[in-house]
């Protein structure tokens, strides 16, 4: 009888790792022993497979490891007691974390917690992890050249009082940040200054982020891009790209707050939304020395059902609005005029409130135009074919619209079309970089869609001037 319970030790003891004669080596871990001590003891470039069960641990990650959720259920990691769960810091180290459930109930450092934190250089692939009863931050990327694709992932908040976050990317110093396909709620703040947020970006400057196709609900603030002035001073945040997403059922939906430069959002969904669908915006009135929003860019959105479909603040320079559907066929309401046609929206749909006439709105969408992005995956370099053609399509179609412009040159105000080729240009510059060597060919293929949109929006005034 006394020996059972040894033999069945030895056993999971046996089988805590396989050495695989290539030179990797797999280790398994089993309920009742240790994630962390797998961690330890692996060496760069293994990988750990976690069984099903529950793991009360804090996980200290610090080299390249592929830690993967094994069963038929997603194996648990919960309540560290610390004010992070799982740490992945290390400058040049490749981490894959997939298949988990993660919960975040032990700490009680609320303001200072973290349930995954990314940072000092490491590079994370983080996907289908359900995320739930976290206290501030759930995924948390924080500069100093780390970088992190994100994608499939449930966060489910805790909610109210105390202020949550869903996904941070905050800090530059280089990077990337690619946010897909995730799902994140119940983001909320029992407070009245802060917003709690499902989605933010803050001071990325030179660190690219593309945060696509995620559905963000019930959450206070959906999204929020820009920069925190009254905290990181010098800062802005930086072309960071809002495409194809989901956000509905939040109070607000999307914030462009501050020094935030070139932010572009399309193709987005902002419906339902009970304050506002979108607000570009500042902190001065809250007596923070803050800059504006600059190159905003909000095209090929569908924006409807929000208590107002666009704010403005007064101090915003010029926001581009156009080509948007506002939830009904005679366009946008609220009574602000369109500086450029000298247009009143007076339409039947979400209204535009631009304390300075500040938003171009027209020409406006037809409602019911769908365009749904392909599905994009953050694995291996299968992208990198459809990034090439993609850049290849834009510069046919840059060619063309250069051919469109010697035909009208001389004859009418070609402002406003050289500024979407500049953009697009400085876009698919980008894209080329990011495709070099496959070294991220999901951005490299969304930016060079974005500049074959804006390259397509030139030629049809070209060609309209031509008409």
């Amino acid at each position: 009888m006394k020996m059972r319970p040894f033999v069945l030790f030895f056993t999971l003891a046996l089988f805590l790792f396989h050495h695989n004669p290539v030179g990797a080596t797999t280790w398994h871990v089993y309920p009742g022993s240790s994630i962390q001590t797998a961690i330890t003891s692996a060496g760069t470039g293994d990988t750990i497979l976690v069984h099903t069960g529950t793991y009360t641990e804090q996980l200290i990650i610090n080299k390249s490891l592929i830690i993967q959720g094994e069963g038929s259920r997603p194996p648990v990691i919960q309540n560290s007691s610390g004010p992070v769960l799982i740490g992945i810091s290390g400058p040049g180290i490749h981490v894959t974390l997939a298949g988990f459930e993660v919960k975040h109930t032990g700490t009680t450092n609320w303001s200072n917690s973290y349930a995954i934190l990314i940072q000092n250089g490491a590079y994370a692939n983080i996907h289908h992890i359900n995320l739930s009863d976290f206290k501030k931050r759930g995924i948390y990327i924080m500069g100093n050249n780390s970088s992190a694709d994100i994608t499939d992932n449930t966060i489910l908040a805790e909610g109210a009082p105390n202020l949550q976050n869903g996904i941070v990317i905050w800090g530059s110093d280089g990077g990337f940040a690619n946010i897909l396909n995730n799902e994140v709620a119940g983001v909320s703040y029992g407070g009245t200054f802060w917003s709690a947020t499902g989605i933010m970006a803050l001071d990325t400057y030179e660190k690219t982020v593309i945060i696509g196709e995620n559905y963000v609900h019930d959450c206070q603030l959906g999204m929020g891009i820009g920069d925190y002035c009254g905290y990181s001073p010098g800062s802005h945040t930086s072309d960071v790209l809002v495409r194809g997403n989901l956000i509905t059922g939040n109070s607000w939906g999307v914030d462009i707050l501050n020094d935030a430069r070139g932010v572009t959002l399309v193709y987005n969904t902002i419906s339902n939304n009970s304050e506002y669908g979108i607000g570009v915006t500042d902190y001065v009135d809250e007596d923070w020395s803050c800059d504006q929003p600059t190159n905003t860019l909000i095209n090929y959105n569908t924006i409807s059902g929000n208590g107002t479909g666009l704010y403005v603040n007064a101090r915003v320079e010029l926001v581009n609005a156009r080509y948007n559907c506002w939830g009904h066929w005679t366009g946008p309401g609220g009574g602000v005029t369109d500086p450029d046609s000298a247009i009143t929206a007076q339409g039947s749909g979400d209204s535009i409130t631009a304390e300075s006439d500040n938003s171009l709105f027209y020409p406006w969408i037809p409602c019911g135009r769908s365009y749904t992005p392909e599905k994009m995956s953050a694995y291996g370099n299968e992208m990198c074919p459809f990034a090439y053609n993609t850049i290849h399509q834009a510069e046919t179609m840059e060619q063309s619209v250069m051919g469109l412009m010697d035909e009208v040159l001389g004859d009418f105000d070609l402002i406003e079309v050289e500024q979407l080729i500049q953009k697009a240009h400085e876009l698919l510059e980008k894209a080329r970089l990011f495709c070099f060597h496959t070294q991220n060919c999901i951005a490299g293929n969304m930016l060079a869609l974005e500049a074959h949109a804006l390259l397509q929006q030139a030629r049809e005034i070209l060609e309209s001037m031509i008409t």
